[in-house]
């Protein structure tokens, strides 16, 4: 749990906790924001020592810079731990973000979807890398260190492919073999997005 504000860090911890889930944060909400406690002997970083479904960003205060109190959103992003935030539409996350409600929405039910979420993200990951790594070998071309993330916004999903070097010829290719891969898995998705880094 992170946020932009104490009190939406309260709201929303609160509302997990009635509803049978554990809650683990970076520091607590009278604390500083640095150091993290990963930094502070004894307590250690919540995503290195419990399993966490999601990280909940109560973004109560629209930004489109994360405030100090929000790195753990950042620190779940790297591990690949889905994010939810919640509160403002305006804020930093929206290219990686799992899923977003207002102030009002039902928090609970949101963390609970992304989790669920997760392991689908996880299989759509997969097939794009594997998409585009069939591209390449077919044009005799080693496919070693792809890379891509995915996300789904509305009901369109978007996919970020690193490549190493290849020849632009390729591009619309792989963006053609990604693109059938993952309407071929979800049917029912309004969209695909892919670029290319």
């Amino acid at each position: 749990m992170v946020g932009t504000s104490g009190a939406g860090v309260e709201r929303a911890t609160t509302a997990l906790v009635a509803a049978g889930h554990d809650v683990v944060t970076c520091h607590a909400v009278d604390e500083s924001p640095f150091p993290c406690a990963a930094l502070i002997q004894g307590r250690g970083c919540p995503l290195e020592h419990a399993p966490v479904d999601v990280v909940l960003d109560a973004h109560t205060r629209p930004s489109r810079m994360p405030s100090r109190y929000e790195d753990g959103a950042v620190c779940g992003l790297r591990r690949g731990v889905p994010l939810v935030v919640a509160g403002a539409p305006v804020h930093p996350y929206w290219r990686w973000v799992t899923l977003e409600v207002g102030h009002d929405d039902d928090i609970v039910a949101a963390c609970e979807t992304a989790a669920r979420a997760s392991s689908e993200q996880q299989a759509e990951v997969v097939m794009a890398v594997e998409a585009a790594r069939v591209v390449l070998a077919r044009a005799g071309v080693d496919p070693a260190g792809i890379a891509a993330t995915v996300h789904r916004r509305d009901d369109r999903v978007h996919v970020l492919l690193e490549l190493p070097p290849r020849p632009a010829g390729l591009h619309p290719a792989i963006v053609t073999e990604v693109v059938r891969a993952l309407r071929g898995f979800d049917p029912r998705v309004g969209g695909v997005d892919v670029a290319i880094a």
